[in-house]
């Protein structure tokens, strides 16, 4: 089986993405710099740190796929910048959260963590449920070319069943139970559109990591194993 790609193809996965990304790191940063006077030297390195990191991770994945057309490599940066995609959005959660407190940033990075740690074991139930795949890979071995964007979608249909609005339900919750404790306990009271507004972006960058996990690492295993 051979993998087509096409003008379409760079643009859908990787052109227009790199933009999202780029422009999302910017709002990131530009967050940041709004309550630069409420960080600690330590968060100001690390989120500096961070930023970097990102702006660098951006370039580099648009570079690499766009000096070298690759089925695998448009399929690897669509994946990977959905993780970068997620990050934008929490440094933009973690910025208005220092709004509040100190203690609601790191908070945030100890969810994320532990919500990261819960995707990667969906991705491997993910794994575990590939030879179930054989109806669709018989069907593109049918054919002489195959297109890269019909390739990822057609699989994208096949991810792992979770009870996804259960987990997010909980998400939900359990920002709403951090919230309470700690302001019962530290007794920090803040206005409450920096809860929400933290809580919202916070919650979009979950949501993305959530579906780039369990919708686009299926298929793009799958062609990493057709390439290789």
């Amino acid at each position: 089986m051979s993998i087509k790609i096409s003008e379409f193809d760079y643009q859908y996965f990787v052109k227009r993405h790199f933009v999202l990304n780029f422009a999302l790191g910017v709002l990131a940063f530009l967050s940041f710099i709004t309550i630069f006077d409420l960080s600690t030297y330590f968060i100001k390195i690390l989120f500096i740190s961070s930023c970097l990191l990102y702006f660098l991770s951006c370039i580099f994945l648009y570079m690499r796929a766009k000096t070298k057309p690759d089925a695998l490599l448009y399929a690897q940066h669509r994946f990977i910048g959905g993780y970068l995609t997620s990050f934008s959005f929490l440094l933009v959660a973690l910025s208005i959260s220092l709004n509040v407190g100190e203690i609601y940033f790191w908070s945030y990075i100890v969810l994320y963590i532990l919500f990261n740690i819960l995707i990667r074991f969906e991705m491997s139930a993910i794994l575990d449920g590939k030879k179930h795949l054989s109806d669709c890979t018989g069907y593109f071995n049918k054919k002489e070319g195959v297109d890269l964007y019909d390739f990822i979608f057609l699989l994208t249909g096949r991810e792992c069943k979770i009870n996804g609005w259960l987990i997010f339900f909980g998400f939900i919750l359990i920002q709403i139970a951090l919230i309470a404790i700690l302001k019962q306990i530290l007794k920090i009271s803040a206005p409450y559109e920096f809860y929400i507004m933290s809580g919202t972006f916070f919650f979009i960058s979950c949501f993305i990591l959530y579906n780039i996990g369990l919708k686009m690492y299926l298929p793009y295993s799958v062609l990493k194993e057709e390439v290789q």
